[in-house]
């Protein structure tokens, strides 16, 4: 399969599969999650946990997310995903599967676009990880904007992902909608497999309906 027709069919199965189910948590209030001082990595006490999911609802450990984590500082948002065990490897099977990892905001009142920490490794598509901002109608718009930083943490199963804010400010699609006095999104995690042969892209477990997230400091 060539690379543009590989990259086209991934990219098309990561903007239906991302953009599914980001209505709104019914009668759910905004979370403010934590505050980071710190410069280095927060430690898991220093985050708040965001959603929680079923375990061993999935088959693979790795794929299978039980709960997601998130904090800020002045600079930086973080964002952590913890599996019920496996590491979060990017690819197996002899190179015939693919994993991916995603955190994804969105604008609660407009899913026209969102925006991912995104940790997948699919070279002969040009996918590395990195901040993707994803038109959810149009498979064609699915830009990589930034680098991230990000690390697994095998004692507690945690993949840890941060991006800096001034990366989303500085995307006008972005900053648009958001209030920079009172910033407020929401907030999902995703795990996907791609298969080569038969070709396809599924989502494999998530943390919906997520949780929208009120950036305010206590």
């Amino acid at each position: 399969m060539r690379k543009t027709k590989l990259r086209s069919a991934l990219a098309l199965a990561l903007l239906i599969l991302a953009g599914a189910g980001f209505a709104a948590p019914k009668g759910s209030a905004a979370v403010n999650p934590a505050f980071f001082n710190g410069k280095a990595w927060p430690a898991l006490s220093q985050m708040t946990r965001t959603s929680t999911d079923a375990k061993n609802d999935q088959k693979k450990d790795h794929l299978d997310i039980v709960a997601d984590y998130f904090c800020w500082s002045d600079t930086k948002l973080y964002a952590a995903i913890q599996n019920r065990g496996g590491g979060f490897p990017t690819s197996g099977h002899l190179g015939t599967e693919y994993y991916s990892y995603m955190a994804v905001f969105a604008n609660i009142g407009d899913q026209e676009y969102i925006w991912a920490l995104t940790l997948i490794n699919v070279p002969v598509a040009g996918f590395k990880p990195g901040l993707y901002r994803i038109e959810v109608k149009n498979q064609k718009n699915i830009k990589r904007i930034a680098d991230i930083s990000y690390e697994t943490v095998g004692a507690s199963n945690l993949l840890r992902m941060s991006c800096n804010i001034s990366s989303l400010r500085a995307d006008p699609l972005f900053k648009g909608w958001q209030n920079t006095d009172q910033p407020t999104f929401k907030m999902v995690s995703q795990s996907f497999k791609t298969t080569i042969i038969p070709f396809g892209t599924k989502v494999q477990d998530g943390t919906e309906p997520g949780v929208v997230l009120n950036l305010l400091k206590k």
